[in-house]
């Protein structure tokens, strides 16, 4: 990575703003967009910060245990909006920056993978506990119009797509767990909804009773 270091130490990491490791993780997306680097990420760590492998690591763990956000984007044909990476099915979702608000986490991922600025209120929210990140929240927006797919990144997206429901399955590759757990929650949660408000149309009619007749003796 010679040749690049310079480069890449004065745009990310000689003006970084107090998160080390987010400007870091963005020097390396770009060592792999633009130079097509081949380097890992503790490896790139060592070589670009002139650190130890161990310091490396525990920098790179801590910084894999942050939280993530990221959007549910329905159309109003009902479709959901997924990314391809690396063969992988996702939601738009990445990791949070230091004193980032969960939401702004949210929109700014979801920009940076499909070109969408998020507008609006959204719908709800899901939170899913995965086993490398404290956290992962998605919010569900409704309605989303069509709109030009623009990733920022050039080599992280590999496809973007509208998808039916009932199709992610047969999407080629594979289906992330993330994926899977918030689609299965949201069709429960539909389905909650929809039972009442079927309940809250029925016009239940009292059911009226004679009092019954007193016979004096």
């Amino acid at each position: 990575m010679g040749e690049y270091k310079c480069s890449l130490l004065s745009r990310f990491i000689v003006n970084h703003d107090n998160d080390l490791m987010e400007s870091a993780m963005e020097a390396y997306w770009f060592y792999i967009d633009f130079f097509h680097g081949k380097m890992r990420p503790v490896e790139f760590l060592v070589d670009l910060l002139n650190i130890t492998t161990p310091v490396a690591q525990k920098l790179y763990d801590d910084y894999s245990q942050r939280s993530c956000a990221g959007c549910i984007l329905f159309n109003d044909k009902k479709e959901v909006l997924l990314v391809n990476t690396v063969g992988v099915w996702l939601f738009p979702k990445g990791k949070q920056r230091e004193g980032e608000p969960l939401l702004k986490t949210a929109a700014r991922e979801t920009f940076e993978e499909t070109g969408y600025h998020v507008k609006g209120r959204f719908r709800t929210s899901i939170d899913v506990k995965q086993k490398k990140t404290q956290l992962t929240r998605m919010f569900v927006y409704d309605n989303v119009p069509e709109f030009v797919f623009q990733p920022q990144t050039r080599n992280e997206i590999n496809a973007i797509k509208w998808v039916k429901i009932e199709d992610i399955p047969t999407l080629p590759g594979n289906i992330s767990y993330l994926v899977r757990n918030c689609i299965h929650r949201l069709q429960i949660n539909n389905a909650i909804r929809n039972k009442h408000s079927t309940r809250s149309r029925c016009t239940v009619r009292p059911v009226l009773t004679r009092r019954p007749t007193r016979t004096v003796l």
